[in-house]
């Protein structure tokens, strides 16, 4: 593994029996990969580390913890809808 900001501190929190979400990139240029929203909600689709359909993902900027964003699957969105009906 190697080892970045995001392992550092996911070992630390593990360390001191805290859970950490999985980092599925680190330092990604997010408004440069995707070109639109589409494309960024169809990688937000997929499975979690345990195989179950992940809700989406939280994508965080490396200098200000304040200026984050959640781009959810909708294919989560379609499970969570046909549940309540």
């Amino acid at each position: 593994m190697e080892l970045n900001g995001s392992n550092i501190v996911a070992n630390a929190l593990y360390g001191m029996g805290l859970k950490y979400v999985t980092v599925i990139a680190d330092g990604m240029p997010v408004f440069l990969r995707f070109k639109n929203v589409d494309e960024l909600l169809l990688f937000a689709e997929g499975k979690t580390d345990r195989g179950n359909e992940r809700e989406g993902l939280v994508f965080k900027t490396m200098g200000d913890p304040y200026r984050t964003f959640k781009a959810v699957s909708n294919r989560y969105l379609l499970k969570q809808a046909a549940k309540e009906e």
